[in-house]
């Protein structure tokens, strides 16, 4: 099961898609599994953590 849900940041418009965290059967938080913006863009993870949005590390930018 995935979501897709609209959210807006810094005055944006973006699509997440989620899916469920699942323990013993029983879903526990959704995972960003990614986020684009209205063009089809990618969000910059910076971007979604200012929004209190928490970026998976698959996500994060390699430049650590």
């Amino acid at each position: 099961m995935t979501r897709v849900r609209t959210v807006s940041i810094g005055g944006r418009e973006a699509r997440l898609s989620e899916h469920p965290l699942t323990i013993g059967g029983i879903s526990v938080i959704w995972m960003l599994d990614s986020a684009v913006w209205d063009d089809g863009t990618p969000v910059p993870p910076e971007d979604l953590r200012a929004a209190g949005i928490r970026v998976p590390r698959r996500l994060q930018a390699d430049d650590d």
